[in-house]
């Protein structure tokens, strides 16, 4: 979720009320490759450094990639917004709009996505893990125990985290049992 492979979905939470919307759009597509470029170049650092997704995890990416390489420009997710204009865009600049994204789309994005699909699906993906989790990672112990504190906004550790899930697990079976025992319910506590 949230990656390079699915940043078409940003134009879901814009405004495109006015030509510059739609131009501003159009800047964001003809730069799209550049970041593509820097995203193989963090990738390829994460893979030297040992710090990658479980392959399990990055295992759909490759599909989600494939949605960007169409043959026709007008099919790409990128290119939705210019099939529905808001009712201001005047004629004119409705097609020279659309044009352009044709354009940036045929000519930049999808070069890009392909040149992503092959690092991706020859390099990155077979590097990935098998395992999942933080602690298959090199510094992974801190990486969680991070996360632990930034998630819980405590200064426990993880494993003091751990030990009020599991005391609270027994109070709760505890008090189920209870009840099970004053209204005479024969049945298992999951029925």
């Amino acid at each position: 979720l949230g990656g390079i492979q699915t940043s078409n979905e940003i134009a879901d939470s814009l405004r495109f009320e006015n030509v510059k919307d739609y131009e501003d759009w159009l800047a964001r597509l003809r730069a799209l490759p550049g970041q593509i470029d820097q995203d193989i170049e963090a990738m390829r650092e994460g893979m030297r450094a040992g710090i990658l997704h479980p392959k399990v995890v990055m295992a759909r990416v490759p599909g989600q990639i494939a949605r960007q390489l169409v043959e026709n420009p007008s099919d790409s997710p990128y290119f939705r917004i210019f099939e529905d204009f808001h009712r201001d865009i005047p004629g004119a600049d409705r097609a020279r709009l659309a044009t352009a994204a044709r354009d940036a789309i045929a000519s930049r994005l999808i070069p890009a996505y392909r040149k992503l699909a092959d690092f991706f699906e020859r390099e990155y993906l077979p590097a990935c893990p098998g395992q999942v989790g933080l602690c298959h990672l090199p510094n992974g112990k801190a990486w969680y125990a991070f996360a632990a504190k930034r998630s819980t906004t405590t200064d426990l550790t993880p494993e003091q985290i751990h030990q009020i899930g599991l005391r609270e697990i027994a109070r709760v079976r505890a008090e189920m049992e209870k009840i099970r025992n004053e209204v005479k319910f024969d049945g298992t506590l999951p029925q």
